[in-house]
């Protein structure tokens, strides 16, 4: 899945996800500008849509707009949002 973000500024972000699994045993990771962030094991939350909070890691970025994808490491699983929250604006 792709999606396009709004201009960011350069720094270190922490990006959550909602996401539900039917299964135990998925991974993911998300990819931002083409850098990876590391892989994540989700949670099995019990159901297609019961969704729980999942901290997806840690990315530094340069100053621009990005194309955002999630990528499917093993299995499915349903987003319902991500949030990138900036951790600081360092640019170096």
């Amino acid at each position: 899945m792709v999606a396009k973000v709004a201009r960011l500024g350069c720094g270190s972000y922490r990006l959550t996800g909602r996401l539900a699994t039917n299964a135990p045993g998925q991974a993911m990771h998300v990819e931002i500008g083409g850098r990876a962030s590391a892989t994540v094991a989700l949670p099995y939350t019990g159901g297609w849509e019961r969704y729980q909070d999942v901290a997806l890691g840690d990315i530094r970025l340069p100053a621009g707009r990005h194309e955002v994808r999630f990528v499917f490491d093993t299995g499915l699983f349903n987003l319902d949002w991500v949030f990138l929250r900036r951790l600081d604006s360092s640019c170096g």
